[in-house]
This record gives C-alpha cells, sequence and structure tokens, in this order.
C-alpha cells in the first residue's frame, strides 16, 4: 500500500476558524495517573487520534485497564489492572511510556517498562526519572532496553534534579503520591502540562502544590480517588496555527486556547509584524504588511518551550533579515534544516543556533518529516511554497496532531493525505 504522506499546493491565503485538541503532553501524564486510581477516572478533552494517545490507550489495556472512549472522552477503569511488566509493542513507540514507571510503582510496588521511543532531538537521557525512583527508596535495574524498578516501601523525601525534566518531574509526582510522608522536589518542571498534573491530582483528592518556577511539594501517602478531569489545549498544536496564520492568514481564528501559555512567542510574533488580538480563550492572527526578522531562544519554564522553535524557521524564509533560533535545551533539534533547504531555505545551524535568511521565494519538492514538530514546520513551508509539496514520513506529524489536514483544509489550505 505505501506510507501515507501529505500532497501541499502552497501559495494560497487562511481564513476562518480553527479548534485546538488536548494537548498530548498533558494528555499522557493524566493517563498514567489514572492507573493509580481506586475507580475509574473519567478524561474530557483528550486528542484520542494522536497516535502517542493511541499507543498509551493500548498499553494501558495491555495491563489489564478497562478503557472506553466516547468521542474526546475517555474513561479509565484500572481496577483490574494486575501487569506491572509492560509488554515491548507498542510501548516502546512513545517517550511517554517511561511515565508508567511511577504509576506502575504506585499501584503495584514494582514496573518493568521498555527504554523509550519518540521523537530523535538529541540527547533525552531518563537518569533523573531513576535517581529520583533511587532517592524515594526504589531499586533501578537499568538493562539498556528494559528498565525494572522495584519500590514496595517508598518514603518521602528531599530530591534536587539535575535538569528541570517534564517527564521527570511527572513520574517523580506519581511514585510520590504512594510514598510515606512528603516529598520536595527542586529545580523541578512546572510548565503548564504540570500545572495540569497538580491540577488533576488535587482534583482527585492528592495533596500537590508547586511554589514559584522550580518547586513541587507532594504530600503522601495518598489516595488517587475516581473522579474526572479535562485534559488542557495544547499550545504546542497552537503554534503551528498561529504562525500560519502569521504568515498567510486573512484572519485565522484559533478557539479553545490558553494565551498565557503562549506569551513569549506571541510576542516574537508581534514584534516581527503579524497582527495578533488576544482574547480569553482566543486568538485572531493575520499577516502584517511587512514581516522582520526575529530572535528565538528556548529553555526551561518559563521561557519558551523547545517543542514550538521549528516553527520560526518557516517564519525567518519569510522575514526580512536573519532570524536566529537558539536552542539551550536540545541543541540538535535542527533535523529540519536540511528538508527546509530541499525547497529554498537559506537556513545554518551554528552550534545550538539555527541562522535563518530571509525572505527567499520557497518551491514546492518532496521532503521527509525527520520528526514531530520538524515535520509541522514542513507543513507550514508546503503551504507557503510556490508548487506542490510532498511530505512523507507523516506519522510522526501525527503522533501530536488529529487530523490536521482537515483542520487546515478548513481554513482554505489545499492539503490532502494520500497513500502510495
Amino acid at each position: 500500500m505505501g506510507e501515507e504522506r501529505f500532497i501541499i499546493r502552497g501559495g494560497g491565503t487562511l481564513s476562518g476558524t480553527v479548534r485546538l485538541s488536548g494537548a498530548k503532553n498533558a494528555a499522557l501524564p493524566a493517563l498514567a495517573l489514572s492507573l493509580v486510581a481506586t475507580g475509574p477516572v473519567h478524561l474530557r478533552n483528550v486528542p484520542v487520534k494522536m497516535g502517542d494517545i493511541v499507543v498509551m490507550l493500548e498499553v494501558l489495556r495491555q495491563i489489564g485497564c478497562r478503557v472506553v472512549i466516547r468521542e474526546d472522552e475517555v474513561t479509565v477503569d484500572p481496577t483490574a489492572a494486575s501487569e506491572w511488566e509492560v509488554p515491548d509493542e507498542p510501548c516502546n513507540q512513545i517517550r511517554g511510556g517511561l511515565l508508567l514507571l511511577g504509576a506502575l510503582v504506585a499501584r503495584f510496588g514494582r514496573a518493568s517498562v521498555p527504554a523509550p521511543g519518540g521523537c530523535k532531538i538529541g540527547p533525552r537521557g531518563y537518569d533523573i526519572h531513576l535517581n529520583g525512583l533511587q532517592a524515594l527508596g526504589a531499586e533501578v535495574e537499568d538493562h539498556l532496553d528494559r528498565i525494572v524498578v522495584t519500590g514496595n516501601t517508598l518514603v518521602g523525601c528531599e530530591i534536587a534534579l539535575r535538569l528541570p525534566s517534564t517527564t521527570g518531574t511527572e513520574n517523580l509526582i506519581m511514585a510520590a503520591v504512594r510514598a510515606r510522608g512528603r516529598t520536595i522536589l527542586r529545580n523541578a518542571n512546572t510548565r503548564p502540562e504540570i500545572v495540569d498534573l497538580v491540577l488533576m491530582c488535587n482534583r482527585l483528592g492528592v495533596g500537590v502544590t508547586i511554589g514559584g518556577s522550580d518547586l513541587v511539594v507532594i504530600d503522601g501517602p495518598s489516595e488517587v480517588r475516581p473522579g474526572a478531569y479535562e485534559i488542557m489545549p495544547g499550545y504546542d498544536e497552537a503554534i503551528t496555527y498561529i504562525v500560519a496564520g502569521a504568515l498567510l492568514g486573512d484572519v485565522v481564528k484559533i478557539e479553545r486556547v490558553e494565551p498565557a501559555h503562549l506569551q513569549i512567542p506571541l510576542g516574537i510574533l508581534a514584534m516581527g509584524g503579524a497582527h495578533i488580538a488576544r482574547r480569553p480563550t482566543e486568538l485572531e492572527v493575520s499577516r502584517g504588511d511587512r514581516l522582520a526578522a526575529i530572535s528565538v531562544v528556548t529553555g526551561t519554564h518559563p521561557a519558551m518551550n523547545s517543542d514550538l522553535q521549528p516553527a520560526f524557521a518557516v517564519y525567518g524564509c519569510c522575514a526580512t533579515g536573519t532570524t536566529r533560533i537558539t536552542d539551550t535545551r536540545f541543541a540538535q533539534r535542527f533535523g529540519y534544516e536540511e528538508e527546509l533547504a530541499k525547497l529554498g531555505a537559506k537556513i545554518r545551524v551554528e552550534g545550538n543556533t539555527a541562522l535563518v535568511d530571509g525572505p527567499v521565494a520557497l518551491k514546492g519538492t518532496t521532503v521527509s518529516a525527520p520528526d514531530l514538530r520538524a515535520g509541522a514546520a514542513l507543513v507550514l513551508a508546503g503551504l507557503v511554497a510556490e508548487g506542490e509539496s510532498v511530505i512523507g514520513n507523516i506519522e510522526q506529524i501525527d503522533r501530536g496532531f488529529e487530523a490536521l489536514e482537515e483542520k487546515l483544509g478548513g481554513l482554505g489550505a489545499d492539503i490532502a493525505r494520500a497513500r502510495g
């Protein structure tokens, strides 16, 4: 049959309304936390068609949970879960499977999960997870292809994370829920997805608080009660439509968004000439008369998230001057350089900085998505480029987007999914 690909005919304008799905990176830890509950957990606004979510739901079924899906609502009943050893397939396809370490240890006192997959964007070690679990009293065996943790009696303590890891913070929150006494995480990550996890913990009866920008406190042992929670909207999905509007928008309206999660990128784009109107849960974005080069620096929250930076490389192709994109977290997250160059981009990488000269006239061609966010950037480039672009390896894009071609098509983009 052949792999699926996007076929895009670019050069048009965009207008209309798009509604965001729930955030993938908030839904994954929420699903993992559901495993720890004493009864059914009902989650709303779950992006059930995203590839990573499909995998996580299947993994929960594999270990014995009952999973019911109705549109974008998921009920996870963990009461029959009995398996603490997670099979390799399909869990090893996603990095989010690593989150099951803390959840399984909290539920069963032990866990065995395959080494994580996910995007290839440079070194993404998980020693922070393992060192934190050891500090709580667990025994850890890292067999490179599989991680085994035994922790029947966890004891709360103070843990200083080597780096403010997102999934590391989430994993330790879930494990510490069942630890005896207070756990204090210092140099923790407190980006919006983690705030969402903390709010869910509170809703289900767990005492977790965030202090400042890098402190999380968990009071255990706590019982995770049955209940309901609504997943936050995806700000990482939002940036694709925001940049599309800034480059091609007549008026692109984005619904169910949290502008507070996007303060920095919205400010950067406004300085570059895009027209942006903010409302409590909506944005309206359109192209300015003249787009100017910008400077982007990613870093640990509250700095801009690394996930957002690939889209700005496409913006740089359309702006006057040299756009600088510096990634302080993932220095190798410029896998899109060669693919964008095939479309005509003038882009070079120096250390952890990409320099994009513009404006250039992008021309449609055949490219391949190296990872999720880079793939979304290639879609943006295809929308801008003259002629037809073919984007392969789109299963990477599907990992973090629901019906991207349908949502962009609703804005007037000429984009279709094809096979063969």
